[in-house]
């Protein structure tokens, strides 16, 4: 899928977006990873001013991100997924 960072988020780009006919969601408006600017309070969460979600739907605020056992394994990037995980709730 365009701009897929896994193949993780490629399949559950799929999932939200393919045909009901098969299964999925039939949505048609998700994004991978495309910029989404903080306010600054939430930028100060997580000490950046904007973040790229796995997957998002910017017009109705909705981020999914895909955590994934591979990529984070170690504890730093674990708190700093988090992070940017709670600027984003407090911007929703």
């Amino acid at each position: 899928m365009d701009n897929s960072a896994s193949p993780q988020e490629s399949r559950l780009s799929i999932l939200l977006t393919g045909p009901r006919s098969i299964g999925a969601f039939g949505l048609n408006y998700c994004s991978l990873n495309q910029k989404v600017e903080l306010s600054d309070k939430a930028a100060s969460i997580c000490n950046q001013s904007y973040v790229y979600p796995d997957i998002s739907i910017l017009n109705k605020k909705i981020a999914i991100e895909y955590d994934s056992d591979s990529f984070h394994d170690n504890e730093n990037q674990n708190r700093k997924d988090k992070r940017r995980i709670n600027a984003l709730q407090y911007d929703g």
